[in-house]
């Protein structure tokens, strides 16, 4: 796949607009080209700054006739300059950067995004002031907007005469990043802003802007996001300082929440990229599998090396692979550990910037590991899921044949391929095994949540017919019993309804997933489980 980010003005940068930072992250690893014509090409993605070009409609067309599949983003248009309906192709995707409603309703959308050096200043950092605002006041929603913030206390407010003529940009990134609520008023043709994205990025709470100084745009968030938008948004500046005060105040739940839904949405637009290209221009290629980390209250909190440790080892082996990290609720019975909790989510979500492709879900209340895959099951796109619990890394010192897995699952030979934490069959569980090794997978009757590879379709079915609508449980603890009765009443046929098997490669050594122990004996909760 090839990105051709082009200008047809001898004086107009092809790459590096401030416009352009968000590309970074959707286009990560795809090789590019800065150019004056494309090249012919079966697919290609193009990129313009739509803003220049709005009078070169002609020979941009004429450009994208050299490629017969096409995707074309067009960048940095906040005034709706650049005539979208005079693209002509006979078989093309358009993402329009800036969009406004009508006008843009037939195309995929994208915000104004943020400035690519803001990936050099993103550093963890204790947040000291409830807001942060450094910007020109050059109209009256800004002006509103700074005379609330300058009667409030535990902040930073720095006006400036012009664009980046402010604050250092390094300086303007720490102490943005050192601030749980960022006011972000409108510009002047539009309510989007590089400000939101940027509190986004730098883990803050946005407070949107619902009006220009020229026009309502109520609704564009949840129209922008095609969705809820999780942050405030303001109408009246009179309740601004209400709206910093309440943000500040669930520091840091609020902000995990909006911080999980915001890489969850980069996700989701690197998702629809990939179906556009599907779309266009079906390539046959093996579907990565999803990984599903769940995670709950640990004594290690708020430290992350064990969860980290585990996600690596997961990207050790597949780097393209979405991950899904379900961090339960807190249980009534470990409220004292609430608070060690919500800041590892804090500091595990600001890691997965540098993982890519993680998709953080977090629950309010607890859900269990049954609960939560229930929850995110019909998220997962691919037809296979590895589950890792928080604590199982894969080894990276020993091959995995994984196309032997794949191929075992793609065809109904094997549902569940378990990943096998030792290095031999403990002899106390040879009675589960059955029969010996072939082509390097056992039968086995032992169901372990321990890192397993599967069929997503039979997870969906063993969810569905095992696990009540109400579950919240230790998949395990159920499952466990069911295949083994299966096994015991019905013997190879019984089995043959699961069809669980263990990773055996020959060699001797067959363990290829290890335990970090995070539970350090914490209590089960056996009890309170509700199958």
């Amino acid at each position: 796949m090839s990105v051709f980010y082009l200008s047809l003005l001898p004086d107009t940068p092809k790459k590096g607009y401030w416009d352009y930072g968000i590309l970074d992250f959707l286009f990560d690893g795809c090789p590019y080209e800065e150019v004056d014509s494309i090249p012919e090409e079966e697919f290609a993605i193009v990129v313009i700054p739509a803003r220049s070009h709005f009078k070169k409609v002609k020979e941009v067309n004429r450009e994208l006739s050299n490629v017969k599949n096409c995707m074309l983003f067009l960048m940095g248009d906040e005034e709706g300059s650049f005539p979208l309906e005079k693209i002509k192709h006979p078989n093309i995707k358009i993402w329009v950067q800036n969009p406004k409603p009508e006008l843009s309703d037939e195309y995929s959308k994208l915000g104004c995004g943020y400035p690519p050096k803001i990936t050099e200043a993103r550093k963890l950092t204790n947040k000291s002031l409830d807001w942060f605002f450094a910007g020109q006041n050059t109209h009256e929603r800004r002006e509103q907007c700074i005379d609330k913030l300058t009667h409030m206390d535990n902040g930073c407010l720095l006006e400036t005469k012009g664009f980046t003529e402010g604050l250092e940009q390094e300086i303007y990134y720490s102490t943005m990043s050192k601030s749980k609520v960022v006011p972000c008023p409108s510009g002047p043709e539009t309510v989007d802003t590089f400000r939101l994205y940027e509190a986004l990025e730098l883990g803050c709470i946005p407070i949107a802007d619902s009006q220009t100084p020229k026009e309502d745009w109520s609704g564009f968030w949840d129209w922008l996001f095609e969705g809820p938008a999780p942050f405030p948004i303001v109408s009246d500046y009179d309740s601004l300082p209400g709206y910093i005060e309440e943000c500040a105040k669930q520091y840091p739940v609020l902000n995990n929440r909006i911080q999980a839904w915001w890489q969850r949405y980069k996700v989701n637009l690197v998702r629809e990229i990939h179906k556009n290209i599907s779309d266009l221009y079906f390539i046959p290629r093996p579907t990565p599998p999803v990984i599903v980390i769940p995670v709950s209250p640990i004594e290690s909190h708020p430290e992350i090396d064990i969860l980290m440790e585990t996600i690596r080892s997961a990207r050790y082996h597949f780097p393209q692979s979405e991950i899904i990290a379900t961090f339960d609720g807190v249980r009534e019975e470990q409220e004292d550990m609430r608070r060690s909790y919500e800041e590892h989510i804090r500091r595990a979500l600001w890691e997965f910037r540098f993982i890519g492709r993680v998709s953080p879900y977090i629950f309010d209340e607890h859900l269990h590991q049954s609960g939560m895959m229930k929850q995110i099951i019909d998220k997962i796109d691919s037809r296979y899921l590895i589950y890792l619990e928080q604590d199982t890394p894969l080894v990276t010192d020993e091959p995995i044949d994984w196309d032997r897995l794949f191929e075992a699952i793609l065809s109904g030979e094997s549902n569940v391929i378990r990943l096998h934490h030792e290095g031999v069959i403990p002899e106390e569980h040879n009675s589960m095994m059955i029969g010996d090794p072939e082509n390097g997978l056992l039968k086995t009757a032992q169901w372990s949540q321990r890192p397993h590879i599967a069929s997503t379709a039979f997870y969906k079915r063993i969810l569905s017919e095992n696990f009540s609508d109400k579950s919240k449980c230790f998949i395990e603890d159920l499952l466990h019993g069911k295949l083994h009765e299966a096994y015991i009443l019905h013997g190879e046929m019984g089995w043959n309804q699961w069809r669980v098997h263990i990773y055996h490669p020959d060699g001797g050594n067959i363990k290829r997933s290890y335990n970090l122990d995070g539970r350090a004996g914490l209590q089960k909760y056996d009890e309170s489980q509700i199958w």
